[in-house]
């Protein structure tokens, strides 16, 4: 090779390796001529020196692909554990659902695979804590459920496998329970409950990750029916208390709405049911004598009339003898739910077996304040009946009758009569009492647009009247100059902070807002309401509750707003409905956000699989025929309409209230409107044939006078 070969080969092997020689320092650098001159050099490469350069470059770039191919196959290897897990789950899945599939093979392939899986994950975590792997295992425990006469294995095998993977969720639990009462094993049922309690201690956090908040809940009442279901058994609730490792003094409850549906319903097969019913009466009994704090709590805190009705239903059907305070309470919930004639119904009832007791006869005057009239002044000749001929001719008359007068005058609009008898006829003596003068102080607070400050010099240091209280609470919350220390420290001073003595839950929806309403303005959108006052959002009933009397006390819709994104997936149709009626009755609630939230519903109703409940319509409907009123506004017409059509197309029911809100409203819009337009006409016309049609209506004849007189309406002849 010549020396210019060579010297180019080394230039070359340079290049390819990219090492860039450092100039010798001995070397002089070459002048701009001398390199001029070597540019117009012709150099001549050996085509062997060119073919063997190329060769390793192309040797070279191999290598360089195979290492890219090789971290890019192991790249696609790589399946993090969670793929891992809901690829599992969904094979297995896929396996179950195929037409013909064989379950016995598809619980050996789960045995299988699930140990595999188990030995190639570090960490078993991703595994017991999936969703998709708890839905397929429900789903085989469902099959097994229908098909068990037929199969190798059962439901309870399939559970015990669950168990061993820490797979086992309290939804899986309640389908084998169901299977083993449907096939009248009662004691095998309380046999599983007791290992459902030993794996909640050994694993709570992954056992109650339920798809179903209710399923804890479902597997205590299917284990009180299988208690009540054993042969020759005494029902006695102690034992049925520690056998469900329930604790009354915790404020826990047994299910026993749950219980009865069920009974009446999944479970109306069982044999012996007779004696089980009476077994659950007894039951239901013994609550509401040894539990009698807790069941006057439950009173207090039902949140609809029909809740009430239907604790009061079941109280009255019991056999033995009833607690004069618990009818009272009853007695006076109804009150407060706008029934009175349920009271005098009940007073018409115990008054033959309580003769002598003047609670009965005060609820009695509070019944008929509230009953309709067509003016105050019949219903304060309806109060003094009462008074002059059932409480007056007692020779004493107590504290509590002068009290429910006070409640009586102020509740039906006879306020000056009120005054007139607190000033002439009430004993000075009585005037000082506790309980009246709290009476007196409530009718004030109601009647007169009082402050706090005007109110505080008058209160003692307790209150007694949780109305009064609650009320006194929301006049603190009103004054700007109550501080947050100010307002806690007169909230535990009748509540204490350690549960001694617990709140109604409005009062605690009131404690909600006052949290609210004592944060920073910048930290509010951030502040978590229900965790406020030691709520679970997962305790469907008390939230239901707490969310009606806190949209009920918040001045403004911000806060209720906040609410409704807080719960989430934790509502039910009257949260909906509630939440609705707020964005029509609170300032700052609008038409479009209550649209929204009756969309909301429906996309929630599809995920319930079932039949469209009627609250939130009927409560949209309603709202607009506020609106209407209010506003005497065409605009709202086509809201009815719309939502009024939606319900027949659906075949949601719209309620009798809500059918005499839209007869009432149109009638009253029809008259003051000149003209009518030709929708608004037809829209009538079609809504007064419903009406007509509807065996369960009764129309207001004045609504029907109204719109016969009105140009383009046509009466059907069964409403003239």
């Amino acid at each position: 090779m010549s020396k210019e070969s060579g010297a180019l080969y080394i230039l070359l092997e340079s290049a390819q390796h990219k090492i860039i020689p450092k100039p010798s320092t001995g070397i002089q650098m070459l002048s701009h001529n001398a390199l001029r001159a070597f540019g117009r050099l012709k150099v001549t490469i050996p085509r062997r020196c060119i073919t063997f350069s190329t060769s390793i470059l192309q040797q070279n770039n191999v290598r360089l692909q195979e290492t890219e191919d090789e971290h890019s196959e192991n790249r696609e290897k790589y399946v993090s554990p969670f793929e891992r897990v809901q690829n599992l789950a969904a094979d297995l899945k896929n396996e179950l659902k195929a037409p013909g599939s064989d379950v016995n093979e598809v619980f050996n392939d789960f045995k299988d695979k699930i140990e595999s899986l188990k030995q190639k994950l570090r960490n078993p975590s991703p595994m017991e804590r999936s969703h998709l792997l708890a839905n397929f295992s429900s789903d085989l425990l469902q099959e097994l459920s229908y098909k068990s006469k037929n199969m190798t294995i059962d439901p309870y095998q399939v559970l015990n496998t669950l168990c061993q993977y820490k797979l086992a969720r309290s939804q899986h639990f309640t389908i084998v329970l169901r299977y083993l009462l449907y096939n009248q094993s009662p004691q095998d049922v309380i046999a599983l409950w007791v290992k459902y309690l030993e794996t909640i201690s050994e694993n709570p956090v992954i056992l109650l990750q339920n798809s179903s908040s209710r399923a804890h809940t479902q597997n205590i009442a299917i284990t009180t029916l299988a208690y009540l279901s054993l042969p020759e058994n005494t029902v006695d609730i102690k034992i049925l208390y520690k056998i469900l490792q329930i604790d009354p003094k915790m404020g826990q409850i047994l299910p026993f709405n749950m219980i009865r549906r069920m009974l009446n319903t999944e479970f109306s097969s069982l044999k012996g049911r007779d004696v089980i019913t009476k077994n659950l009466n007894d039951l239901y009994y013994q609550y509401t004598v040894q539990d009698s704090g807790h069941f006057l709590n439950q009173i207090e805190n039902a949140p609809r009339w029909i809740d009430l009705r239907d604790l009061y239903s079941q109280y009255d059907k019991l056999e033995g003898e009833k607690n004069i305070e618990i009818i009272t309470k009853f007695m006076d919930k109804f009150i407060d739910l706008d029934k009175p004639d349920q009271v005098v119904s009940i007073y018409n009832q115990y008054s033959k077996i309580f003769p002598n007791t003047t609670l009965l006869k005060d609820r009695l005057l509070n019944a008929v304040a509230h009953l309709r009239a067509k003016s105050s002044k019949e219903k304060l000749d309806r109060i003094l009946a009462v008074w002059n001929s059932i409480i007056k001719p007692d020779d004493d008359i107590k504290n509590t009758s002068y009290a429910a007068l006070v409640n009586a005058l102020c509740d039906s609009g006879n306020f000056s009569h009120l005054k007139a008898f607190w000033e002439e006829e009430l004993p000075k003596k009585h005037k000082k009492d506790t309980i009246v003068k709290e009476a007196f102080l409530l009718a004030l607070c109601q009647t007169s647009p009082l402050s706090y400050d005007q109110i505080k010099g008058e209160l003692g240091e307790t209150i007694k009247t949780k109305k009064l209280l609650n009320k006194v609470l929301l006049l603190m919350l009103d004054d700007e100059k109550v501080s947050e220390e100010q307002f806690n420290t007169f909230y535990y001073n009748h509540y204490p902070s350690d549960g001694t003595l617990p709140p109604t839950l409005e009062t605690l929806s009131i404690k909600m807002y006052a949290n609210y309403k004592f944060q920073a303005e910048d930290t509010r959108p951030q502040f978590n309401l229900l965790q406020s006052i030691s709520v679970n959002p997962t305790d469907y009933e008390k939230v239901e509750k707490i969310t009606k009397t806190f949209i009920s006390v918040c001045p403004t819709i911000d806060p209720i707003r906040q609410l409704y994104k807080q719960l989430g997936t934790h509502l039910n149709a009257r949260n909906y409905a509630d939440f609705i009626s707020a964005e029509f009755n609170k300032p700052g609630g609008t038409v479009a956000e209550a649209e929204n939230l009756f969309t909301d519903f429906l996309a929630y109703q599809k995920t319930r699989k079932r039949n469209v409940d009627n609250t939130p319509l009927n409560a949209l409907l309603l709202g607009f025929c506020e609106k209407l009123y209010k506003s005497k506004q065409s605009e709202y017409v086509p809201y009815i309409e719309k939502y009024y059509d939606l319900a027949k197309d659906s075949g949601i029911r719209v309620s009798n209230l809500a059918v005499s809100k839209i007869l009432f409203n149109l009638a009253t819009f029809a008259r003051n409107t000149q003209q009518l337009a030709d929708n608004e006409t037809g829209f009538i016309n079609q809504f007064l044939q419903d009406v007509g049609s509807n065996e369960d209506f009764r129309p207001n004849p004045k609504d029907i006078q109204i719109l016969k007189d009105c140009d383009g309406i046509t009466v059907p002849e069964k409403l003239l």
